[in-house]
């Protein structure tokens, strides 16, 4: 079977001039591969944050507008009736200023006191406490949550040790890893919780609780772990003075979507005495920047393609230029504008097409080698250990299909100029 003629003597073309075509190749290829790649990084990036996320925080908050939240019972019971609610537990939230006894060093932080027995299948923080590290549990602890123990004996003894005698120690605290750098504490040291701040008789004057740090949490969300510390829910409350009254119920959802629609279901039945907040709507901002960041490395990339794309461009002219002899021929032979149109179509066509192939198999290949080799990143700033990839297929189907656009868009106009050439012009000094 004979390829047509604009095929036959598009190949011609293209094999006249293998240097250039190499050249235009390569071009279109590196694109392809840094866009790729690097997508392919953010993508993996946004994965883990979000993953991590979800596993640590609760889909849904609820909080009750403008009164004590003190029936909080009977909202969780509410709760647990409805079909996308797989935990629900009540929580107190406040901020206080935070204090290690042994240096003095202090810090704020986010105080969120949960309820021993149910917080922990809600916000399920099991896999990022340092002691489950050290000693694994079971992978269904892990997926679904479980008790959190607030109170080991042989630590809270030690801290303790560390007190003078007679001092009344409050409970034991989880810090988050980054707050505890901060504070340069470790477990089994005694720390200063600073609430409910006052001026009496021109004096600032603090509620004062000592707790002891039984345990550090990494998260792998720096937002969390530099300022997050959990207590238990009863000593929470005795150090804000909340009497048996929360702050919000925290509820965790079958789907991190569903939050949307039991939201919408609390405010159909409760009105407006409730207001509740997804994740989505508390960490919006971070994934918002998250998305930005990984577009604006997109359009940075891309730019390398559409430059390669000019590079067959110009190819294009200089051959319009140096076949003009040969195309006067051609269509004083009666070869139509549009089948010239076509012999430089596909020539763009195919310097794009294995461009784009060889660039797709290339980002792919490097893509598995950044996983093989698992390439180390410092801990202490990225909270991830190597660097993450994940692959989007329809992303790489979408940049195939606008490099090939991009291709044969650069290339219309030399093209057409090529079909338009009148053949008098072209055989006059020949």
């Amino acid at each position: 079977m004979s390829l047509p003629c604009e095929r036959l003597i598009g190949w011609r073309y293209l094999r006249a001039k293998p240097f250039q075509t190499i050249i235009s190749v390569l071009g279109v290829f590196l694109g392809m591969v840094a866009l790729i790649v690097a997508y392919s990084i953010w993508s993996g990036l946004e994965a883990i944050l979000y993953d991590r996320l979800i596993s640590s925080e609760p889909h849904l908050t609820a909080q009750k507008i403008g009164k004590r939240f003190n029936d909080y019972e009977e909202f969780i019971a509410n709760m647990e009736t409805k079909e996308k609610v797989v935990a629900a537990a009540p929580s107190v939230e406040q901020v206080a200023l935070i204090q290690n006894l042994m240096n003095g060093r202090r810090s704020g932080v986010q105080i969120r006191g949960i309820d021993s027995e149910r917080g922990g299948f809600v916000t399920r923080i099991h896999g990022d406490l340092q002691s489950n590290q050290m000693n694994p549990m079971s992978e269904d602890m892990f997926e679904e949550g479980g008790p959190i123990n607030f109170y080991r004996p042989n630590i809270i003894s030690l801290g303790r040790s560390k007190l003078p005698e007679g001092d009344t120690i409050a409970g034991g605290i989880i810090l988050g890893e980054a707050v505890a750098a901060t504070l340069g504490i470790d477990i089994g040291d005694p720390a200063l919780l600073y609430t409910d701040v006052e001026r009496i008789a021109g004096r600032i004057v603090a509620s004062i609780r000592t707790f002891i740090v039984i345990d550090f949490y990494r998260s792998g969300v720096y937002a969390l772990d530099s300022r997050v510390a959990y207590v238990e829910l009863s000593a929470a409350q005795r150090a804000f003075n909340m009497g048996d009254a929360v702050t919000r119920v925290d509820i965790r959802t079958s789907e991190p979507d569903d939050a949307d629609i039991v939201k919408k279901e609390i405010g159909e039945e409760y009105g407006v005495t409730y207001h509740a907040r997804t994740w989505k709507e508390r960490w919006g901002e971070m994934f918002a920047l998250l998305e930005l960041e990984k577009v604006g490395a997109a359009i940075i990339f891309a730019l390398i393609v559409i430059v390669a794309s000019f590079s067959i461009a110009v190819m294009i002219l200089m051959l319009v230029k140096e076949k003009t002899r040969e195309i006067g021929i051609l269509k004083a032979m009666g070869m139509s504008d549009r089948a010239v149109l076509r012999i430089f179509a596909l020539y763009s066509a195919a310097i794009g097409g294995m461009g784009a192939v060889a660039g797709t198999l290339g980002s792919l290949g490097l893509c598995w080698l950044i996983t093989q080799l698992e390439i180390p990143l410092p801990s202490q700033f990225y909270y991830i250990s190597t660097v993450p990839v994940e692959i989007s297929w329809p992303f790489i189907g979408l940049v195939n299909v606008l490099t090939m656009a991009v291709c044969l868009g650069v290339s219309f106009l030399p093209s057409r100029r090529a079909s338009l050439m009148n053949p008098v012009e072209a055989l006059r000094y020949e």
